[in-house]
């Protein structure tokens, strides 16, 4: 029998014969008693204890709650007033704004300095008034205590629906740019997320970072996120100079050759950026599955903490399932990088129902591995399924 009496009038812990656990009302409104006990299977018994003893040390406010907001809530004066509104009245402190959505801009290119070349094109989801969905944001959002990062797609540019774009988007004045299989078959724009752009081709990389440091250098945001920050899939990166190599070289290997040019482009953003704005946070969202992140898409997040390539990795940990999720949290609490992530859950439904309640057990799963940093995707799932009112953050 193991007895410990109560912590600082929070916490009781007791053992005996099988497992049984009393918190207080407060602990359990974090996260449920089951969710505890089905994740007991992870430590040994002293490692629970020290555990629990933890989690009541802990505040229950984590240090960054960030939220992702996609275009489509970013389209009018209104919406921003809202979800700035929303977000600030539950304690948020970080904006992800979608600046680029499909190799298009909802910002002005060049909009004072013109250092950088920058012919995107206007986001079709924007009117054409001028508005400015990023610098409003910053307008709006700041004087009230929030943080605002410039979150950009890196490597998709086009829809779907390619009647959406025109005939000055990058699609149609580049062709040439976009990735190919091995038969020289160009990436269809309706499959996987859309087209993507072939990140070996230095054209590409100019035209990507010019962007990047034109957004730094014109808006007053505390950091920008790459995401789609890879390759779509590992068939896709064959060019005449991967040819070249593949054909004179002994050895070579396909898939860490684009690794290395993720890692550079990944690099040279950050030194580029840095040298602009020193202070800027330059993250990115990455895959949370790493063997799926390195061998199907190019995705070396690790290698960029480990090396100092990248400030922080925001990793999108979409789990439905307590179990698979508790255990990818394990993984990545073993990886020493822990103080550089920031976890983002899944607050959308897409198909089958998804309670508030299995958002309340992953956040309870973070809090129990240490992880303070949560963020959530996205703003329209918090409001449209109800969750904001009921998320015990």
């Amino acid at each position: 029998m193991v007895f410990f009496e109560e912590i600082n009038h929070r916490i009781y812990v007791l053992k005996r014969g099988a497992k049984v656990i009393t918190l207080p009302s407060e602990i359990i409104g974090y996260y449920s008693l089951k969710t505890i006990i089905n994740y007991f299977k992870y430590f040994s018994q002293r490692a629970i204890i020290q555990a629990v003893i933890l989690i009541a040390a802990l505040p229950l406010i984590a240090q960054d709650r960030a939220v992702w907001v996609t275009a489509w809530d970013l389209n009018s004066p209104a919406k921003i007033d809202k979800m700035i509104d929303d977000m600030q009245s539950h304690g948020f402190n970080k904006l992800f704004v979608q600046t680029r959505y499909r190799g298009d801009a909802l910002y002005i290119p060049n909009r004072i300095d013109s250092t950088y070349s920058n012919t995107e094109s206007r986001c079709y989801l924007l009117s054409d008034d001028g508005f400015d969905p990023l610098a409003y944001t910053i307008e709006k959002a700041k004087p009230k205590g929030l943080k605002v990062y410039a979150w950009v797609t890196t490597f998709v540019a086009t829809p779907h629906d390619l009647s959406k774009i025109d005939s000055t988007h990058v699609f149609y004045r580049h062709p040439e740019w976009f990735l190919r299989d091995r038969s020289g078959k160009p990436i269809a724009f309706n499959e996987y997320e859309g087209a993507f752009l072939d990140p070996s081709l230095p054209e590409v990389r100019d035209y990507t970072l010019n962007i990047l440091a034109d957004i730094v250098v014109n808006y007053d945001i505390d950091g920008l996120q790459l995401d789609y920050i890879r390759y779509p899939d590992s068939i896709f990166g064959w060019n005449s100079l991967s040819k070249m190599l593949s054909g004179s070289l002994i050895g070579f290997d396909f898939g860490l050759w684009k690794q290395s040019k993720i890692n550079s482009f990944v690099n040279l953003t950050y030194i580029t950026l840095k040298n602009i704005k020193p202070e800027l946070e330059i993250s990115a969202s990455v895959i949370s599955d790493r063997n799926k992140a390195l061998n199907k898409y190019s995705q070396n997040w690790l290698f960029w903490l480990e090396e100092g390539y990248i400030d922080r990795v925001y990793v999108m940990a979409y789990n439905t399932s307590n179990t698979t999720f508790g255990d990818l949290i394990k993984r990545l609490n073993s990886t020493g990088q822990k103080h550089k992530m920031t976890i983002i859950v899944r607050a959308w439904q897409e198909g089958r129902s998804y309670h508030f309640s299995q958002i309340n057990d992953k956040l309870g799963i973070l809090k129990m591995m240490g992880f303070k940093d949560i963020g959530y995707y996205n703003y329209a799932g918090l409001i449209n399924q109800g969750y904001l009112k009921h998320i015990k953050f």
